[in-house]
């Protein structure tokens, strides 16, 4: 809305030998659609065998169309974007 920054976030879990990275990116979203109106302008983007056929994965091609999508409707003179991305290293 004009004259009214509006919050929008990616949430970006990869994947991890061990223990779930998307669970702790999921608590980091809804802890913040708590606090700021972000609800109707999330994308989650999730590597995970469990969700892979619900939820948009997250790829290179499928992080940069998400920011693309994003950033066509934004307006980026006052509205934010947060990601939230959870990285899983490998030795």
């Amino acid at each position: 809305m004009r004259g009214e920054t509006d919050v929008y976030a990616i949430g970006i879990a990869g994947w991890k030998r061990a223990g779930c990275l998307h669970q702790g990116t999921e608590r980091r979203l809804r802890a913040l659609e708590k606090v700021l109106p972000v609800r109707e302008r999330t994308i989650r983007l999730i590597n995970h065998a469990d969700t892979v056929w619900q939820q948009p994965t997250a790829m290179l091609g499928n992080v940069a169309s998400a920011v693309r999508a994003i950033g066509r409707v934004m307006n980026k003179d006052e509205d934010v974007l947060l990601l939230s991305h959870d990285v899983a290293w490998r030795p």
